[in-house]
């Protein structure tokens, strides 16, 4: 073994170690499953087309790969693309491709195309270019693309419930517990909860769920309204009611005594 720089070479000797190899693996383990897809086939000479990668996640936790064309024709659109995949998640990337134009007339055209990504194997399909078929124009694929990038984020769906007692005293405190849950397909970039001028911003993932207590204080005898305002989604407002009712002389005497030796 020797080393080489610009001084001179140097010999390292023999080894007196031994050394054992065990494994040897320049691979990446498979996490995901996929399918390569062609948006239209046949096309016409001089069309554009896209290559769909539809990738699944079929495990419980989250996985991150780079998703890349291998084989392909032209490509218009950017080639390398991050996706990001939820438990058990599913999307899709899309890259748009031109045929040549000055293709020879009365011959059919076979193009193999593969794609891979980190944590998978090669996806591959084939697409066939004839004359007198389909032709897709530049912003058609453009358009395609961003319904399917819409598609592929997913959106969210969510149930909320509401807890509040029926009944307090006057001058009690008491408690409002707001639970939402997600159990749409994508996540929820932000919902504002709202009461009086109490407001909570909460982010909600895919099959996530938040809970939010609001403590109010019971100021007036009678039926009392509470407004829970949902705000950066499309929901009504709730409207609670809380029935409030007077204490017991007993009960005033309590809370007389309890807020004496509070003072103290």
């Amino acid at each position: 073994m020797s080393y080489e720089w610009s001084g001179g070479n140097v010999d390292s000797g023999i080894l007196t170690e031994n050394i054992e190899v065990i494994s040897n693996s320049l691979t990446m383990p498979i996490y995901l499953t996929g399918e390569l897809v062609i948006e239209e086939s046949p096309v016409e000479p001089g069309s554009y087309d896209i290559l769909w990668l539809e990738l699944e996640n079929p495990n419980d936790f989250y996985v991150s790969t780079y998703a890349t064309l291998k084989l392909a024709p032209p490509l218009i659109s950017k080639n390398g693309q991050m996706v990001f995949l939820e438990p058990n998640g599913k999307e899709k990337v899309g890259w748009i491709v031109k045929y040549p134009s000055d293709l020879t007339e009365g011959y059919i055209y076979t193009y193999f195309n593969n794609a891979t990504a980190y944590f998978l194997g090669i996806e591959e399909c084939t697409s066939i270019v004839k004359e007198d078929t389909n032709f897709i124009t530049l912003n058609e694929a453009e358009a395609l693309v961003n319904q399917g990038e819409i598609t592929k984020r997913g959106s969210p769906d969510i149930k909320v419930k509401i807890n509040k007692p029926t009944t307090v005293k006057l001058g009690d405190s008491y408690n409002v517990s707001i639970s939402i849950e997600n159990i749409g397909s994508g996540p929820l970039e932000s919902i504002i909860i709202c009461i009086k001028e109490d407001c909570r911003d909460n982010y909600i993932g895919i099959s996530e769920d938040i809970q939010e207590d609001f403590e109010l204080v019971a100021s007036n005898l009678g039926t009392n309204k509470v407004i829970v305002v949902f705000e950066n989604v499309n929901m009504d407002p709730y409207t609670l009611e809380i029935n409030v009712i007077k204490k017991s002389i007993f009960e005033k005497i309590i809370d007389f005594f309890k807020n004496l030796f509070k003072l103290k």
